[in-house]
């Protein structure tokens, strides 16, 4: 099923075939569209280079959806989920015409004088998600979740498990948010 909505600031392409979709993505299509949902690969790429979705960018989520039609998509129980750990997340409202980033820090094994882990569950983060999201997905966390405001760290990244010592793990993709709606 696909999903759109037209507005000045992108609209939503979602491609959603179930709430269990284990490979999820979002991405941005050559007019400044958003898609997310379960995007496979031959959809994007048969006869050849054609590009049937017209997706200019797109970054794979972990662990399926966070939430997926208004209701939290992950199990409670679930191993990987209820791990602490710094995490960031993406999504959308039903009609495409907000979009939501949210960025947690945490220390996912630290070693540090204070008592508690920090960071958030997946099933943590689908709850608050689901506040301001319809649909919404994890992306890549841990040393990996920096936030980045006029070229400034604006949080406090671990890539060491050093809760004291902030530090920017390198990483093959980023979410860039440019005003005036250019990509």
């Amino acid at each position: 099923m696909i999903h759109q909505s037209n507005n000045n600031s992108g609209s939503y392409s979602g491609i959603q075939d179930s709430s269990n979709d284990s490979e999820v993505s979002f991405g941005i299509t050559f007019d400044n569209k958003w898609i997310m949902g379960n995007i496979e690969s031959e959809l994007l790429w048969k006869d050849g280079f054609k590009n049937l979705y017209n997706v200019k960018e797109l970054v794979t989520g972990l662990h399926g959806w966070l939430v997926y039609n208004s209701t939290v998509a992950v199990m409670p129980d679930d191993d990987f989920a209820s791990h602490r750990a710094p995490r960031t997340a993406i999504g959308i409202d039903r009609h495409g015409q907000k979009l939501i980033l949210l960025q947690v820090d945490g220390c996912e094994k630290c070693i540090t004088s204070f008592k508690v882990t920090r960071g958030v569950t997946l099933y943590e983060l689908a709850y608050l998600m689901k506040d301001y999201a319809d649909y919404a997905i994890n992306l890549d966390g841990g040393g990996s979740s920096t936030s980045v405001l006029h070229g400034r760290v604006v949080n406090h990244p671990t890539c060491l498990d050093y809760l004291e010592y902030p530090c920017e793990r390198p990483v093959a993709s980023v979410i860039c948010i440019r005003k005036g709606g250019q990509s």
